[in-house]
């Protein structure tokens, strides 16, 4: 239902906005979001694309929303 979809990417958008500093849980690379409207991306599950750095070469996935959390922007 369009009412659900648009209630859901809202929530989502408060919790991860374009620009954010982001880290696995478990670990992991610094990981930057690019967009966090990609609702039910990841099988099933509201999911966050980021873009990261490994060395020179630039990668990017979406992950699942919840294994995601804000970290503090290196200075």
């Amino acid at each position: 239902d369009l009412v659900r979809l648009i209630s859901k990417r809202w929530r989502l958008g408060e919790k991860f906005q374009i620009g954010d500093v982001v880290q696995i849980k478990s670990g992991g690379p610094r990981m930057t979001v690019s967009s966090p409207q990609d609702t039910y991306g990841y099988n099933g599950h509201e999911s966050v694309h980021c873009v990261w750095f490994n060395g020179s070469t630039r990668l990017e996935e979406l992950f699942a929303a919840a294994s995601l959390e804000k970290v503090a922007s290196p200075k």
